[in-house]
């Protein structure tokens, strides 16, 4: 990982140019469904690496905001609202799943 860290901090500062309290925007897809996975998983899990060491290179210098979005088959296809991917619990009171 410190040198996944390391090759990301020569990005930031010798091909993006990054310069001291700007802000930087990393993206990166969610895995998708086993139907629309295009990638082995390893790829995925791989990326996310990636996304983490720039992340924490970023944070050295400025301020790295990140992002995700949900992996469409088709740009017509509607998207799934990242809001509504979030966690929920189980309520024993209720026997049902509750968002957080």
């Amino acid at each position: 990982m410190e040198e996944l860290i390391k090759t990301s901090e020569v990005l930031w500062r010798d091909v993006y140019a990054l310069k001291k309290g700007e802000r930087a925007g990393i993206g990166f897809t969610l895995i998708p469904t086993q139907y629309l996975i295009g990638h082995p998983l390893e790829d995925y899990l791989d990326s996310y690496s990636i996304i983490w060491a720039m992340t924490q290179a970023a944070k050295k210098v400025a301020e790295p905001i990140m992002s995700a979005y949900t992996f469409r088959s088709s740009m017509l296809e509607k998207s799934e609202r990242i809001s509504e991917l979030r966690a929920k619990r189980y309520s024993r009171s209720t026997k049902n799943y509750q968002n957080y």
